[in-house]
């Protein structure tokens, strides 16, 4: 096998989205576009005056935070407080909701950037904020909307801190690149590896000291991270477990609920 690079590229907001306007107290904008290689039009590490919700609807999204990456499966989000810097990613074909909320609204989440499971419900009451800055006040039907998404926020199931930790380290993201790329649990940590030209040990003393992670729950959650896109796009859980290397799906609907708490079906469901 041999290791390629990464796909994912920084997001491209609408020309017409202003992420710190607080005409509304929330609003929102679909983000699918990407910033390629040599535009000048990045903007690199930045901070908003509003906190930001980023929900990702398909595809690899993530957010660069420093000198880490952190990534959003497919029936998550992120929440990133005002003046927290970051930016936003897109694999190919990948689309995400950002939703800003201004204070005081922001007041009442988190302080530090949190990733969580998105309930059916938040991805609802989140709907009726994109493409839309109208103002509210907290009794209309908008601001009992945006409290239930608050609501919903606050008491979602978060995300383990280090789960599917990345990295800007060269060589770990080769080789965390050639998981994602083919992500199949029949190869072991030589093989990967040996595609990133390091041996078995380097990568994993690289990857303890950048990350504080072993091996085999990287791998595994990279390869679950992987299975939820295949998931949501209406692939069969028996589908799944063979696409990422299981000889069962029972065998894959085990380490499927070690990683999330949940099974792939409840996952799909948001149950």
């Amino acid at each position: 096998m041999t290791t390629k690079s990464s796909s994912a590229l920084p997001t491209r907001w609408p020309e017409t989205f202003r992420p710190d306007d607080v005409t509304a107290p929330v609003h929102g904008v679909l983000v699918k576009d990407r910033i390629e290689h040599g535009d000048a039009h990045g903007v690199g590490q930045h901070a908003h005056k509003t906190g930001q919700l980023t929900i990702t609807l398909s595809g690899w999204v993530g957010l660069s935070v420093g000198g880490s990456i952190v990534a959003l499966p497919a029936g998550t989000a992120a929440w990133v407080p005002s003046g927290v810097a970051h930016e936003g990613i897109l694999g190919e074909n990948a689309s995400s909701w950002y939703v800003h909320f201004a204070e005081p609204l922001c007041a009442e989440l988190p302080k530090t950037i949190e990733r969580f499971f998105i309930s059916n419900l938040a991805l609802e009451a989140a709907r009726r904020f994109i493409d839309r800055n109208d103002p509210f006040d907290a009794d209309s039907p908008l601001g009992r909307i945006a409290r239930v998404l608050i609501d919903e926020i606050r008491s979602a199931e978060r995300l383990k801190p280090g789960f599917a930790a990345l990295s800007t380290h060269p060589l770990l993201k080769a080789v965390a690149e050639a998981i994602i790329a083919k992500p199949d649990m029949r190869l072991s940590r030589e093989d990967y590896a040996e595609a990133a030209g390091i041996s078995g040990r380097q990568l994993s003393r690289i990857l303890a000291a950048e990350t504080g992670r072993g091996f085999g729950d990287w791998r595994l959650e990279l390869v679950m991270l992987q299975a939820t896109l295949l998931l949501r796009r209406g692939m069969t859980t028996e589908a799944v477990a063979a696409e990422v290397g299981y000889s069962s799906a029972s065998a894959f609907i085990v380490a499927f609920k070690r990683v999330f708490g949940v099974t792939p079906g409840a996952y799909v469901t948001g149950n």
